[in-house]
């Protein structure tokens, strides 16, 4: 996966911003009490992102066929990683998934895991 790159289009009073998607090929999460659930490859056993219940995701990860970006909830922290450096992700952070399908996370507030997961 690329770093994400961002388009900002700027129209008079108005400015919006547009991340390009990244290139993956699936997410995983585990949950508090070490569920884990994965999605985005078009395996039968996959799940949509949206039964994810973020509040108990410990740990997120989507990889990809040369990297990954893995998000670790701890002791009121979050803690992101971009192959393995720490990295501060600018939201939406948008994947391109195998199944074809579009992964979105997005950041409701400063509190530690209070993200949005959408695959559509």
């Amino acid at each position: 996966m690329a770093d994400d790159t961002t388009q900002t289009t700027t129209n008079d009073s108005t400015t919006s911003t547009t991340a390009t998607p990244i290139v993956a090929v699936k997410w995983q999460a585990i949950l508090q009490g070490a569920a884990k659930l994965t999605g985005g490859t078009g395996d039968p056993s996959d799940v949509n992102v949206s039964a994810v219940p973020a509040p108990l995701v410990e740990l997120f990860t989507v990889s990809g066929t040369q990297s990954s970006d893995t998000l670790y909830i701890a002791g009121g922290k979050e803690e992101w990683f971009r192959n393995g450096q720490a990295f501060a992700p600018v939201f939406p952070l948008l994947y391109t998934l195998s199944d074809g399908s579009t992964l979105t996370i997005a950041r409701n507030s400063n509190t530690a895991g209070d993200l949005t997961y959408t695959q559509q």
